[in-house]
């Protein structure tokens, strides 16, 4: 019995040495970052100075929150012609929280307001001009927060009859444009906040009349996405909405047995939120994409406490080695 003990207590103290190399995990890198191109006009120009003699009275010129980069001027062709416009953003310094934004077009006469907005929050979030449709002129993405609101709102225009109207309306908490090589068409990736830092993530494209998952590039994209919710967990191993949407986007990425691993850990935390009938129905969307043969393998498997990422493997294999060095054990 005392040799029990001992060889309990060797293990254990050979696990801490081990474990303790581990603590100095990454710090979590945001999803979200700046498109690779974003053209915005220099303060120095003449164009800031136009700009400014066209703002409504009482207001100034204002930079907005994302992507980083861009200033609150942004030049762009939107009609085709190859001339530029100029999309201006401005907040009221008179009206406590109200914001908008017009574009300017150069004409015989000189330049001229061709479109304006008010803005459909209190900030401007986020404003950029991207080809979204794919057909070879840029849309205009304006981004409002709304101050007590859980979500902001993307206002998408394109340019139709010789004038600026409204495409479309997304929902976000977080948004990145992402551009791909040898490809006219910009997607969009929205983030949703479920709580704390962990978000629900879809990468979107333009089809025919609206937005639909562009499931092409899933495999991709939500490497990205796969890496961030790897290292949430690295640092929140017990946190069940980690375990979740990384579950989530290694079915994305088309990774079903990854998947099904998480769902599996998820689950063995017993946590309330998100519920089983979530981790349930991943699952099965996870299943059907497993080669037949590997099917009933994994389904078989009902001792979820079990899962172990490699990482985890490879240390108890250490201790284990470790600990035959002594006589004793």
């Amino acid at each position: 019995m005392r040799g029990k003990h001992i060889k309990v207590a060797v293990i254990f103290a050979i696990s801490i040495l081990l474990l303790s190399g581990c603590n100095l995990f990454p710090a979590p890198e945001s999803l979200i970052k700046a498109p690779k191109q974003v053209k915005a006009v220099n303060p120095a120009q003449d164009l800031v100075s136009i700009a400014k003699r066209n703002l409504p009275k009482g207001s100034k010129l204002s930079v907005p929150d994302g992507p980083v980069g861009v200033d609150s001027v942004i030049n762009v062709d939107l009609d085709g012609d190859e001339n530029e416009e100029a999309l201006v953003l401005y907040s009221s310094m008179v009206s406590e929280n109200q914001v908008g934004a017009f574009a300017l077009e150069k004409g015989a006469n000189g330049w001229s307001k061709i479109f304006i907005t008010k803005g459909a929050g209190t900030e401007i979030d986020w404003a950029y001009a991207a080809d979204i449709m794919g057909d070879g002129r840029k849309e205009i993405l304006l981004g409002w927060q709304t101050e007590g609101s859980a979500e902001n709102v993307l206002e998408i225009y394109y340019w139709k009859k010789d004038k600026l109207t409204k495409l479309k309306e997304i929902t976000y908490n977080e948004l990145e444009a992402i551009e791909i090589e040898e490809e006219e068409k910009t997607r969009l990736a929205i983030l949703k906040r479920d709580m704390a830092d962990a978000y629900k993530v879809d990468l979107l494209t333009w089809k025919g009349d609206s937005v639909v998952a562009d499931m092409n590039y899933y495999p991709s994209y939500f490497q990205e996405v796969i890496a961030y919710y790897q290292r949430r967990i690295s640092e929140v191993p017990d946190a069940t909405y980690n375990w979740y949407y990384l579950a989530d986007a290694h079915v994305k990425a088309g990774l079903p047995e990854q998947a099904i691993h998480a769902i599996d850990k998820g689950l063995s935390l017993n946590s309330v939120v998100p519920t089983k009938g979530y981790f349930q129905q991943l699952r099965i969307q996870a299943e059907k994409m497993l080669p037949k043969e590997r099917f009933s393998s994994v389904i078989s498997r009902k001792d979820t406490s079990k899962y172990r990422s490699i990482e985890e493997e490879l240390i108890i294999q250490k201790v284990k080695k470790a600990a035959s060095q002594y006589w004793f054990v």
